[in-house]
């Protein structure tokens, strides 16, 4: 588990992504980036602007507190001191492992580009990076369920039992799902090789105590990322040529994520918060 005085500012950092999240969808809506079954009219894109720009604002308030925090904790006291030292942190994140995951990312992220400019590519057709883009929600889907099991793993007794139980389902309906949306033994090796920036994610020295909520974190990231871009930039498709759009975005952002590592990036903060609640509580 975090640990306690870590706890307030994750808590902070969840509900502001569940307020952006919120906000986000109307205010798209809003600006016609997001259009529904029927047309919008314009006094409804009027609600839904202000209905969104209300839960953005509160998200971004959330968020600030315990960036605040942090910048206070690494002693920065103005806002450039903390833009400094935001550059600085990002880039001390760049290691071997987030350099391997980033280039397999970007790698999909720049066939899914050629495709949708006509280019012929040997291995990654149209249809087979459109069906990435279904097996990335699938593991997507499935990461919480592993973690879950992987919580229980060591417990004695029944827990373990049950942690063996989901991993096993888990294992069953990601195998089925590949197996039909990729193609056979193509999708299974496409899974696994979405999953392996996980994997070297995972790979990094942490605390034990605090993996379970780096991987919530991760979790959180990359889903928020995925829903708000396939309701924009995929049109809400999974299948047809919104998908292959979706997949070029996500792709080459999440490329950018794994290599600064910016899944963990709200556990880190929310540490950094809470040692310097901790260090005021002590003095007080």
């Amino acid at each position: 588990m975090a640990s306690r005085p870590a706890v307030l500012p994750l808590a902070l950092f969840g509900a502001a992504a569940a307020c952006l999240l919120v906000g986000a969808l109307p205010m798209l809506a809003a600006f016609g980036m997001l259009e529904g079954d029927e047309p919008i009219e314009p006094l409804g894109r009027v609600v839904a602007f202000f209905f969104g720009l209300v839960f953005v604002g509160f998200g971004a308030v959330l968020a600030a507190v315990p960036l605040y925090g942090a910048a206070r904790a690494h002693g920065a006291t103005t806002v450039r001191e903390a833009v400094t030292l935001a550059r600085r942190h990002l880039v001390r994140r760049v290691d071997v492992n987030s350099i391997l995951a980033a280039g397999g990312v970007l790698a999909l992220g720049v066939a899914c580009w050629a495709a949708l400019g006509g280019a012929a590519l040997p291995l990654l057709d149209r249809g087979t990076l459109t069906g990435l883009v279904v097996l990335e929600l699938v593991v997507l889907h499935g990461f919480p369920f592993l973690v879950t099991a992987a919580t229980f793993f060591r417990a004695p007794g029944a827990f373990r039992v049950a942690a063996i139980g989901i991993f096993a389902l888990v294992a069953v309906n990601v195998t089925v799902v590949s197996w039909v949306f990729g193609g056979g033994l193509e999708g299974l090796a496409w899974t696994v090789y979405l999953l392996a920036g996980n994997v070297l994610a995972f790979a990094h020295k942490h605390p034990e105590a605090g993996v379970r909520a780096r991987a919530v974190s991760r979790w959180a990231v990359k889903f928020v990322l995925f829903i708000l871009l396939a309701a924009t930039i995929g049109g809400g498709e999974l299948q047809g040529p919104g998908a292959l759009r979706l997949g070029a975005v996500y792709f080459t952002v999440m490329a950018v994520v794994e290599l600064f590592r910016l899944v963990e990036l709200p556990v880190d903060l929310a540490r950094a918060a809470g040692k310097r609640q901790t260090a005021v509580g002590s003095r007080s």
